[in-house]
């Protein structure tokens, strides 16, 4: 029934990461579904403003997630996700070395897709949001509550070529520079390095023209 485990992991001199996760795309053959991940990592984050650092944390984490989602049809799918983290940050050039934090953390994703492939592309639509709050974690800070959307329509011109429409939306409550969103090097923030802009609220709104080569 197409079950999966894997194991895997990349390592760089700054950042590693290990993850395990098994995956059952439809559990005893119906339309539920089942995803265990458990991982660690460590990074070292920056955030810039325009090409000068001025702040960074080098981060050990582990993290743990339970996430069981239903089909309802071939366009819509939703997932419940329950969530531990471990958060121990070391000291990194003269920035404050933040308070480590444990929290458990349940959310709800969901996804829409009118979208059919054509080897090119992906015409029509889709979309994807994700709400995540903390329902407990172990220092004095508020509970963050964070919601993230993602839009995209394609649509074919001539000749195989295609015109694409992306929206890009994110909003977190209650953050500190630990839970801030960290945005960049991905479709919609071009120019920022990875990572490199904290937020607590973006938006995006990029159009592309495709022509296959």
């Amino acid at each position: 029934s197409g079950k999966k485990l894997i194991a895997g992991g990349t390592m760089s001199a700054s950042n590693n990461f290990l993850v395990l996760m098994f995956e059952d795309p439809a559990v005893f053959f119906s339309e539920w579904n089942l995803k265990l991940m458990g991982g660690q990592s460590h990074k070292r984050v920056e955030s810039f403003e325009e090409k000068n650092s001025v702040d960074g944390m080098d981060i050990d984490s582990k993290f743990y997630s339970v996430n069981i989602g239903y089909r309802f049809n071939s366009h819509f799918k939703s997932t419940f996700q329950l969530s531990y983290n471990d958060f121990f940050y070391n000291d990194f050039e003269e920035y404050e070395t933040p308070e480590e934090v444990e929290s458990i953390s349940a959310g709800l994703t969901g996804k829409i897709d009118f979208s059919n492939f054509r080897f090119y592309y992906q015409e029509g639509f889709s979309g994807d949001f994700k709400y995540l709050e903390n329902i407990s974690r172990t220092d004095k800070a508020e509970f963050t509550k964070k919601l993230e959307i993602k839009l995209n329509w394609q649509l074919e011109t001539f000749n195989n070529q295609a015109l694409q429409f992306s929206l890009l939306s994110g909003n977190i409550q209650n953050a500190d520079r630990r839970s801030a969103m960290r945005v960049g090097s991905k479709s919609g923030f071009r120019g920022i390095p990875g990572g490199g802009a904290w937020a607590n609220a973006y938006y995006a709104l990029s159009t592309d023209y495709q022509i296959p080569l």
